[in-house]
């Protein structure tokens, strides 16, 4: 069984340097050097899991599952 680490969405990996702009509205660029940490997670065996309030309603786990593809963060 692998085990996981788990990381919260707003701070921790989207920067969330602007107010509360809505559930499915995500303008802060990442934390830098996230995508590089999760990727070096990942390869040394873990999984790795998202969380986020924002994933309470569909439209809002759809702008997070989207932040992430565009920044290249799996």
């Amino acid at each position: 069984m692998k085990k996981t680490v788990v990381f919260d969405f707003d701070g921790v990996i989207h920067s969330y340097t602007s107010d509360w702009k809505g559930e499915d509205v995500i303008p802060d660029s990442p934390v830098e050097g996230i995508a590089e940490g999760i990727n070096r997670i990942r390869e040394a065996g873990y999984e790795v899991a998202v969380v986020s309030t924002r994933c309470a309603s569909p439209k809002g786990m759809e702008a997070v599952n989207k932040y992430l593809a565009d920044n290249k963060i799996v």
